[in-house]
């Protein structure tokens, strides 16, 4: 029983767990000592450029979202550029980006490189 309680004393605290967070523009540079896991780039104003840390310089399994909080990368698209070495998805792919008004694209490390987890 008390193994139980242990588990669900676990998931309630894993409830509150909170991921950092960090809004910008512009270029975003993204290294392996930062923590940033959810990023709201602004389009209002000009097109968003994020790059990612080297692959193997961060634990497997870390996750990045990045999400066009300024509805407007129809106009002003956000690339994503991983690391010279790295790739996204696929070998020799090294960006993504996000032309949709409001759209998202959510990475995950895989130890050599990113893969889309999910987008739209």
């Amino acid at each position: 029983w008390a193994i139980h309680e242990a588990l669900d004393q676990l998931a309630e605290k894993a409830n509150f767990i909170a991921y950092p967070y960090l809004a910008s523009s512009g270029v975003v540079n993204i290294t392996a000592a930062d923590k940033v896991v959810f990023l709201d780039m602004d389009t209002t104003a000009g097109v968003g450029i994020v790059n990612l840390p080297l692959a193997n310089s961060i634990p497997v399994g870390r996750f990045y979202v990045i999400k066009d909080a300024g509805s407007n990368a129809t106009v002003n698209n956000i690339t994503v550029y991983v690391a010279p070495g790295d790739y996204i998805d696929f070998a020799g792919t090294t960006s993504d980006t996000i032309s949709t008004d409001s759209g998202y694209v959510q990475f995950y490390n895989n130890g050599t490189g990113y893969m889309i987890y999910s987008k739209g």
